[in-house]
């Protein structure tokens, strides 16, 4: 059997739908997940859970590459720090949209 507490898995999108649930799922079976979200209200919704390797980060907007960089440094120094386990996966499922006259 596997030992999903020492992998973490990122997942973009995670404030609803299929994101939401994954990142839910993920933990509920033992992974350290980072689930990223664009408001403040959404991680506070995770943070509910009462999860305790479900770890909400925010703000993450896609469109953003500063927030990512962000982001990213963050993560690194987790790890590196041995805060987090090493990253097993990453699960995109942020989309995003513009609407505009063609």
């Amino acid at each position: 059997m596997n030992d999903f507490s020492k992998k973490s898995v990122l997942v973009t999108g995670a404030s609803s739908g299929i994101g939401n649930a994954i990142a839910i799922y993920l933990a509920e079976q033992g992974y350290t997940v980072l689930a990223t979200v664009r408001k403040e209200a959404d991680a506070e919704s995770l943070n509910k859970l009462g999860l305790d390797n479900l770890k909400p980060l925010y703000p993450l907007d896609l469109t953003e590459p500063g927030q990512i960089l962000i982001i990213t440094n963050i993560i690194e120094e987790q790890i590196q720090k041995m805060e987090l386990p090493p990253l097993y996966a990453i699960i995109n499922v942020a989309g995003g949209g513009q609407i505009a006259p063609i």
